[in-house]
């Protein structure tokens, strides 16, 4: 019954914090971004399955459950020519495991143009913005089947010539009932807004559960299943599908009803898996918007002791 009680005790946290359900928009979309090919390719729906340096993202918790120390790089080649990536490394101790990451996003040649009247449109030139994110968390297995991680996070965002800062946290828990059965919660930017000049807008907190099933001998088929709350808008799931064949080689699908009014929530990828290195790649289309491409790459450094 202990695993049931850890995750119960999360559960019942939730009502302490600020209601989302207040009208309204966040800042910082880049924060919702996926990150990590084979996630992104299932969907999302990654919150019980992760347990690698993208736990950095989906769910600190997961840092508790890697085994070997390893870096993901991740490049997106994301809509209207935005360029994004992301870099995250985990690292196990004898006192817990350990992870800090980056995500980066930068928009480039965005016109300056006129407002005044009988001269609108005219361009006076072009700038930048760029929003960035450094985490650095931990994460420990604190019984046989249970898995807790915090991260803090700090935030810079820049666009001209003026921008702000902004210091958040996100809280985790992963419990395997069964060998092949895991649940997994985290609150995501659970802190203070981001100012500009003299408005402070709210980050776009969530708070995620999810489920995940690993099937047939081998578990190389894996179910997962997440339901998503992200602040100002309304609740969501994402779906996930893996096989796995030969150990080396993954197929994944994914559906998720976050861009509902955008596209059709399909997503899909692959992965190949060698010794010390996993290269997955990973197809978004976002109907009018067009279509997006993850490719991630990560490489393991065999056991700390």
């Amino acid at each position: 019954m202990r695993p049931a009680k850890f995750i119960l005790s999360f559960l019942l946290f939730l009502p302490a914090l600020p209601a989302w359900a207040e009208p309204g928009s966040t800042s910082l979309e880049f924060l919702r971004i996926g990150q990590g090919a084979r996630a992104v390719a299932m969907g999302g729906a990654y919150t019980a399955v992760v347990d690698d340096a993208t736990s950095m993202y989906w769910n600190p918790a997961g840092l508790g459950r890697v085994r070997t120390a390893q870096v993901t790089f991740q490049n997106n080649q994301y809509i209207a020519d935005i360029d994004q990536n992301y870099l995250a490394l985990a690292f196990p101790t004898p006192y817990g495991n350990w992870g800090i990451s980056a995500n980066v996003m930068t928009i480039e040649d965005i016109e300056r143009t006129t407002l005044t009247s009988g001269q609108a449109g005219q361009v006076l030139g072009f700038f930048g913005a760029r929003d960035m994110a450094f985490d650095i968390g931990y994460g420990r297995e604190i019984t046989n089947g249970v898995s807790v991680g915090a991260l803090g996070r700090f935030i810079s965002s820049r666009i001209y010539e003026h921008g702000g800062t902004a210091v958040t946290g996100d809280f985790g828990i992963q419990v395997r009932p069964m060998d092949f059965w895991t649940i997994g919660a985290s609150v995501k930017n659970y802190g203070s807004g981001i100012k500009y000049l003299t408005v402070e807008e709210p980050l776009p907190r969530s708070f995620r559960v999810g489920t995940a099933l690993k099937f047939l001998p081998e578990r190389n088929v894996v179910l997962s299943l997440d339901l998503n709350k992200v602040r100002y808008d309304d609740l969501f799931i994402n779906f996930g599908a893996e096989y796995t064949l030969l150990r080396h080689f993954s197929l994944r699908l994914g559906y998720t009803l976050e861009n509902k009014d955008a596209d059709d929530g399909l997503t899909a990828g692959v992965g190949v898996r060698f010794k010390m290195v996993d290269v997955d790649y990973a197809f978004v289309p976002l109907g009018v918007f067009g279509d997006t491409h993850r490719f991630s790459l990560t490489i393991r450094f065999g056991d700390i002791p």
